[in-house]
């Protein structure tokens, strides 16, 4: 994804990995930035730089934030995103910062689902959480037209990827489903090399042997 892509150019400056790794830890102070922007956003920089705080103690964050992974990374998108949004809803209608603030919130939606397969879910809870609050006092206010800017230009970022993993892969969602949406490519999932019982009953088994092979693989 995004992130991988990120990693592979620092690899191209430094091949033991430690520009990859700062890039992946730097990720840790951007989400803390981004917190407190969200919290003065919301009308209190206080309660920002304290959920900013309430953050980097979190063990499991520390934990991510020593390896070069994209856990972080799609974090980061997830609060710009979310912060462009709320920019957009206090911009007039038809200001066109409005537009930028769209824009800009449909670009880090965009970046988060080229990073990871779970931000894929983002769409369909924006669109009920729209649904829910359009008519509703102090909501959003987002038109429709509005929110299709939004997924529109989300949508747009995503579809290189995906094009990626169909011609590279013969999978749009690769490495899911691979065995069954192109069970003759020569590439397969690296769990179908890792010989554990879990792992291969999580190639066989789609979602009940991804959680066995979850909870049972050491």
């Amino acid at each position: 994804g995004l992130a991988g892509m990120l990693y592979g150019w620092a690899l191209q400056i430094d091949r033991e990995g430690v520009a990859a790794h700062l890039l992946s830890y730097s990720f840790l102070g951007w989400n803390a930035i981004a917190l407190a922007g969200l919290g003065r956003r919301l009308g209190s920089l206080n309660a920002g730089l304290l959920g900013a705080a309430m953050f980097l103690l979190i063990p499991v964050v520390a934990v991510y934030s020593l390896m070069t992974t994209i856990e972080l990374v799609w974090g980061f998108f997830l609060l710009m995103s979310f912060s462009a949004l709320l920019s957009a809803a206090e911009a007039p209608e038809g200001d066109s910062n409005r537009r930028a603030w769209l824009v800009s919130s449909g670009a880090f939606l965009g970046f988060a689902m080229a990073s990871k397969y779970l931000a894929w879910f983002l769409p369909p809870a924006f669109v009920a959480g729209w649904l829910a609050l359009r008519k509703r006092e102090g909501g959003l206010g987002l038109s429709l037209r509005e929110a299709g800017v939004v997924l529109a230009v989300g949508g747009a970022l995503l579809l290189p990827w995906i094009l990626k993993n169909a011609l590279h892969y013969g999978n749009p969602i690769y490495p899911y489903f691979h065995e069954y949406i192109s069970p003759a490519s020569a590439i397969q999932p690296g769990w179908r090399y890792v010989g554990s019982d879990a792992a291969y009953e999580f190639s066989k088994l789609g979602l009940s042997g991804y959680l066995k092979a979850y909870f049972t693989a050491p």
